[in-house]
């Protein structure tokens, strides 16, 4: 009977290696047990992938601080440059999107020609600048995904570990900024950096930016950061849900506030050992204590009705709103937003200059889509939720819920963020599917060659 035993374990050790079903190693342990040679390739990989991440899809402080320095009307211009890079790169490494997002992206195009066909028969005047911006970027986010959903081993392993360097980086950069201002005097924020010159809004007290263009965008950048290491590095969830949390607390950002509570809620939901969920429940309920607590002046506000950046905010989507009930089906066209909206109340001169914001509209994306593209916004909105919905988690689908609401723009570079770890779920959804199979032969080897050990026996 020992001797069974024995070429059971011997049996159960070689399907075991066969097929992959030892116990996983920790990453440290993944890391050590490469080749010299192979863990410095992918260190190098992985710092390329965070700089192309922090640079297209992180790096609305360089492009607006640059922007402004060199009179460019378009942040784009140079956050594309470093997005096409970054693609060409994955085409020559063999990462590249399967036949049906090119298909899609194809289809979408002559959508969006079609609608721009049909708003230059309705409409004098249309930003076809603007027009050809979000057409660039509905196909790059489909682009992203197709990559990632297909992307082989060296960006599959450089990807996760890339999105915890980058969220940890941009939680660096407002710490360093918070702590320089108060402690120095010094605005080290990144787009301040790039054009001392620029102006802050006059009814905000110093909120750093870090390495974002103000503190809302810091806000959807850290909210996309974390969704990727959630997702992505889940053993960093609740380490960077913390960070994220003291950052929440700097920018004094209740958007940020409310990402941090829908994450805390997910990592709760996702602790499975009673002892890990206690301690998470204290940790993410005095980090959510905590950001109410130390900028509850400006929470007040808030809740009063006083804050000037909430009461523009809703002063902005009446306007919109007003355009929507005039203008829908059809829309004003594609930039004509300001030409039929009415800013004629006074109270607008506290908010900001609406000479200087020229391309300014409301801070609803949603209501801003719906009045320029009417019923044709709805088409592409749609679309697009069901493009994140493919990676099968809610965070991706929450992200672009909240932007819908609580920004003035789609095209923001970390909503491309977002598509790219969609597509890494599906890639690891597939690798999942296809290693079925083989667990299940693998399972019947081991079986069979435990019952011919038993009869041996």
């Amino acid at each position: 009977m020992l001797a069974g035993n024995g070429a059971l374990a011997a049996a159960g050790s070689v399907a075991q290696t066969r097929v992959g079903l030892r116990p996983p190693r920790s990453g440290a342990s993944r890391f050590r047990s490469r080749p010299a040679g192979r863990g410095e390739a992918l260190a190098v990989v992985t710092i390329a992938t965070a700089a192309v991440l922090l640079t297209a899809g992180f790096g609305d402080g360089i492009a607006f601080g640059l922007m402004a320095t060199f009179g460019i009307a378009s942040p784009w211009l140079f956050l594309f440059p470093p997005l096409f890079g970054g693609l060409a790169y994955c085409w020559l490494r063999n990462a590249r999107p399967g036949r049906e997002y090119l298909i899609e992206c194809y289809l979408m195009l002559v959508f969006m020609v079609a609608a721009l066909t049909l708003q230059s028969f309705v409409f004098a005047e249309l930003n076809l600048f603007g027009l050809l911006q979000l057409i660039t970027f509905i196909i790059v986010l489909v682009l992203l995904q197709g990559v990632f959903a297909n992307a082989p081993a060296w960006l599959s392993e450089a990807f996760p570990r890339a999105m915890r360097g980058a969220h940890y980086f941009l939680c660096g950069c407002v710490v360093i900024a918070f702590l320089a201002w108060h402690l120095l005097g010094i605005d080290l924020s990144l787009v301040k950096l790039l054009n001392p010159a620029g102006t802050d809004a006059a009814f905000t007290s110093f909120r750093p930016t870090g390495f974002s263009k103000e503190p809302q965008w810091a806000a959807f950048a850290l909210g996309a950061s974390y969704i990727g290491v959630y997702l992505l590095f889940p053993a960093e969830r609740l380490r960077a849900l913390l960070a994220m949390s003291v950052v929440a607390v700097l920018l004094q950002s209740g958007t940020l506030l409310l990402f941090s509570g829908l994450y805390g809620a997910a990592v709760l939901w996702q602790t499975e050992s009673s002892v890990k969920r206690t301690a998470s429940v204290i940790l993410v309920a005095l980090a959510l204590t905590a950001q109410v607590t130390l900028f509850w002046g400006r929470t007040s506000q808030v809740l009063d009705v006083r804050d000037a950046s909430l009461l523009q905010r809703v002063s902005s989507g009446s306007v919109a709103w007003s355009v929507v009930e005039e203008s829908f089906p059809l829309g004003v066209g594609y930039g004509n937003f300001r030409d039929a909206a009415d800013y004629s109340d006074p109270r607008w001169n506290r908010f900001l200059d609406l000479n200087k914001a020229q391309f300014y509209k409301s801070d609803f994306v949603l209501l801003n889509f719906m009045a320029e593209l009417g019923v044709l916004s709805l088409v592409i909105l749609v679309w697009l939720f069901q493009v994140l919905a493919r990676g099968g988690s809610v965070l991706p689908l929450a992200f672009y819920g909240l932007t819908l609401v609580l920004s003035g723009t789609l095209l923001l570079p970390s909503l491309l963020v977002v598509a790219a770890i969609t597509g890494a779920l599906i890639s690891q959804k597939r690798a999942a599917a296809e290693a079925r199979p083989a667990i299940s032969s693998g399972s019947g080897a081991l079986r069979s060659r435990a019952e011919v050990a038993g009869l041996g026996a």
